[in-house]
């Protein structure tokens, strides 16, 4: 800091000379610039900065005090204030501020100045501080466009808008240096595409718009500088429009004659139009074309009328031109024609087109070729002999009554009719019959034509002259030659299946046929080769349906299971026959299901030590073997593939074809149920085997149950102890005497100690009966059953039943 001391006795400066304050001097008086009381910006340097205000190019300036410390007892000071500008070096008071008065300082210009602060304390001490700041114009100029402007591209598709017309007033408040305009593009300027990024146009004092803006909404904006450099931006949306009407122009009316338009002339075809008479030209400022409206036409059909033709422009924002242009076409009638009738021809069925009628003619004439057909007996090997007689009528001649004038099949007059082309050739003034399409070359010679037809011979150039009535009609024959049989397609169908015992299956055989000349006479028949075996076993044409349409065809039938062939005989018009054989295949998909007996006893018997008779890997007591058929009611007898086999398992193991009997032991339970199977002998390629492979034999199952009468006795099961008996002492059931019984029987069994029993009489059903409850004591005990206390003679089974012991029995009441 540099500090101007006059005053302090603590030292020793002279009263002129300015030098920077001594550290040590501990009576001073310390003097700083404002900067941390200062709420506007500080630039570089601690320059304080005052801004213009926003009307004006000046600031109105409050003066900050300065930042004072003094030692001086009492703290008091007075700070004079002074407003400096340095001009060229010198100082420049420009206004004085003294102690107490106002600080605010209205109306300072741009540009740098300096606060000079003079303080004296009560002391005596006196600091001069001078402090840098700025008056600056830091405030954007205000920018104004115009709301919305709507501007039409004129002649050439161009139009501007200058800066002056979109700003509505901008200002500043120092002054504007520049208003600039640059719009946006959204399409391509010259091919009017549309750009995927859009982009501005250059800063300039105005905007362009073409006809590729003409429709849209184009944004434009408004850059506003001021003398200071600072800037400001508005926009706004200009709609651009084309108001510019399009017109056509250039495309005179003509006239033509009907003998120059094609044959195919249709006064209506708007493209044919175009093509034989052109298009007006347009005008327009921007792009445009021609639009044509379906042509007003009066037209005789016989190539004679009038055809006005009608357009309007347009361009490419839709204005339409205000007339419509019009081009009027006269067409005047002429006739003649040529027509060519074929000579006979031999053909093959494979020839799709044979040689047929040609008409020649111009515009002028509505010509039409119709013909029927008639089949005559084939006489010279030929497969079909057909007359085909053409009749050509020209519609602009005919009175549609008088017959058509008949074209003789020997107008030669040689004997050999159909051998040649004969021509017709209708002009203005004469019709001639020829042996070529021109009347006035020397073909035929004259005199070539025989007199014996009608007494005259031809002069040179034709056969004779005809007269016209507007229809001519001419008979060619065709000779149909045919030696290709039909052929036949097919893919062998999957095996079906029979699914009853009559061992039969419908079967529906597709197959194509391809026939060329005769598909409508086609006639099949059908052979059996049963067995596939090549020798065929009778016709079945009449047992079996061929039903469908050319070419598409199937045979239908019942057929008995096997492998089997159908032979197809094929046969057409011309009595060419084709032979196939189909193959087929009818498998056999069922068996009957067998009948169980449901009711089987078994009683087990004990096996040596160390027995394992199931092959379970445990030792097995007491086993028996149950065979297959004692679990049957009744065996299958009618099967389409004979033998029947039949298997027996336990429900949840795997049935096996091979196991025709098992070993129950003392591991199952006392009611056992079963499994018994039906197998056949067929190799049915669509059956799920148990094993999860497809294909094998029929199978159908049954359910039984197997009672095990005797289990307790049989694997020891006396001899064990049973909770709550103790000594190892357990009740016993005695098998029933008499048994089996008429009237009555006993039921006899043991206590070991004295409680409660219960023996339950029930039927083979398992339906409780009878019941004989009761406090028992220790030692034998019998229960007399007669037969009227039973439902029917038959098999049932009695129950001994204590608080920890069950054992059962059965006994058989005979009527």
């Amino acid at each position: 800091e540099n500090i101007r001391d006059v005053t302090s006795p603590a030292c020793t400066l002279s009263a002129s000379l300015a030098v920077p304050a001594p550290a040590t001097c501990s009576g001073g008086l310390i003097v700083d610039c404002p900067l941390s009381t200062h709420y506007c910006p500080i630039l570089d340097d601690n320059i304080m900065l005052f801004l213009t205000g926003p009307f004006d190019c000046s600031a109105d300036v409050e003066a900050p005090l300065p930042d004072v410390t003094t030692s001086c007892a009492g703290g008091n000071y007075e700070v004079i204030t002074e407003v400096v500008q340095y001009v060229n070096g010198t100082a420049v008071v420009i206004q004085t501020i003294l102690p107490g008065e106002p600080r605010l300082i209205t109306g300072v210009g741009i540009g740098d100045y300096v606060f000079r602060y003079t303080v004296t304390d009560d002391c005596g001490n006196t600091v001069v501080k001078e402090c840098i700041f700025r008056v600056a114009d830091l405030s954007e100029p205000v920018a104004i466009c115009n709301s919305g402007l709507n501007i039409s591209v004129g002649g050439f598709g161009l139009a501007r808008i200058y800066a002056h017309q979109i700003d509505q007033g901008s200002y500043d408040n120092c002054g504007i240096d520049s208003i600039l305009v640059r719009r946006v593009y959204h399409r391509d300027p010259l091919t009017c595409d549309t750009i995927l990024q859009p982009y501005y146009s250059n800063w300039g004092p105005y905007v362009e718009f073409t006809c590729c803006d003409a429709g849209t909404y184009v944004t434009v904006e408004l850059r506003v500088v001021d003398i200071h450099g600072n800037v400001n931006m508005c926009w706004m949306d200009v709609l651009v429009e084309d108001k510019t009407l399009p017109y056509c122009y250039n495309l005179e009316d003509t006239e033509v004659s009907c003998d120059s338009l094609p044959a195919d002339f249709d006064p209506y075809d708007v493209a044919q139009l175009q093509a034989l008479f052109g298009e007006p030209e347009v005008f327009d400022n921007c792009a445009a074309e021609a639009i044509e409206y379906a042509p007003v036409v009066e037209w005789s059909g016989c190539g004679n009328g009038t055809i006005l033709r009608r357009f309007q422009a347009i361009d490419r924002v839709g204005n339409l031109s205000i007339d419509t242009f019009y081009q009027q076409i006269w067409v005047g009638s002429l006739s003649g024609y040529d027509i060519r009738f074929p000579q006979d021809v031999s053909l093959s069925c494979y020839e799709a087109n044979p040689d047929t009628v040609q008409v020649i003619h111009n515009g002028c004439d509505s010509i039409t070729v119709s013909y029927a057909d008639s089949l005559a007996a084939s006489s010279n090997g030929e497969c079909q002999r057909i007359f085909r007689t053409y009749t050509v009528t020209n519609w602009c001649e005919w009175n549609g009554v008088t017959d058509p004038a008949v074209i003789s099949r020997d107008e030669n007059c040689n004997g050999l009719a159909g051998e040649e082309d004969v021509w017709v050739l209708y002009r203005l003034d004469s019709t001639f019959v020829d042996a070529d399409s021109a009347a006035y070359n020397l073909w035929p010679l004259a005199g070539t034509k025989d007199t014996i037809c009608d007494g005259t011979t031809n002069p040179d150039g034709y056969w004779r002259l005809a007269n016209s009535v507007g229809a001519w009609q001419y008979t060619q024959i065709l000779y149909v030659y045919d030696t290709v049989a039909p052929v036949v397609a097919f893919n062998e169908p999957a095996p079906v299946c029979a699914m009853d015992n009559d061992c039969e299956a419908l079967l529906t055989y597709p197959f194509t046929v391809e026939e060329h000349c005769t598909a409508d006479s086609l006639s099949f028949t059908v052979f059996l080769d049963a067995g596939a075996d090549g020798l065929l076993d009778g016709d079945i044409t009449e047992d079996v349906e061929i039903i469908g349409s050319y070419p598409l065809y199937a045979i239908r039938g019942a057929f008995p299971v096997g492998i089997h062939a159908l032979q197809l005989h094929v046969t057409d018009g011309c009595s060419n026959t084709s032979i196939d054989s189909l193959p087929f295949e009818i498998v056999d998909c069922f068996v009957e299901a067998p009948q169980c007996y449901d009711g089987l006893i078994v009683q087990l018997m004990p096996l040596p030590p160390g027995t394992d008779i199931d092959g379970d890997g445990d030792d097995d007591i007491a086993a028996m073997l149950v065979h297959v058929e004692y679990l049957l009611e009744n065996l299958v007898t009618e099967d389409c593939n004979m033998p029947i086999r039949y298997s027996v398992n336990r429900v949840g193991e795997e049935p096996n074809i091979l196991q025709d009997s098992i070993y129950v032991t003392c591991d199952d339970p006392d009611l056992l149920p079963i499994e018994i199977y039906a197998w056949d002998s067929a190799n049915n390629p669509y059956v799920i085997q148990p094993d999860g492979t497809l294909g094998g034999p029929n199978y159908s199952p049954c359910a039984s149950t197997v009672t095990l009468q005797n289990k307790n006795s049989s694997c020891g099961l006396d001899d064990q102890v049973r909770p709550g008996v103790g000594q190892g002492e357990t009740p016993e059931l005695y098998q029933n005497q008499p048994n089996p019984f008429l009237k009555g029987t006993a039921i006899r069994f043991w206590l070991p100690e004295a409680g409660k029993a219960e023996i339950v009489l029930t039927d083979i059903a398992g339906k409780a009966i009878k019941r004989y409850s009761g406090f028992y004591d220790a030692g034998y005990h019998e229960i007399e059953v007669k037969a009227e206390e039973l439902r029917g003679y038959g098999m049932y089974f009695y129950s001994l039943r204590t608080t920890n012991y069950v054992d059962t029995k059965q006994m058989i009441y005979l009527e």
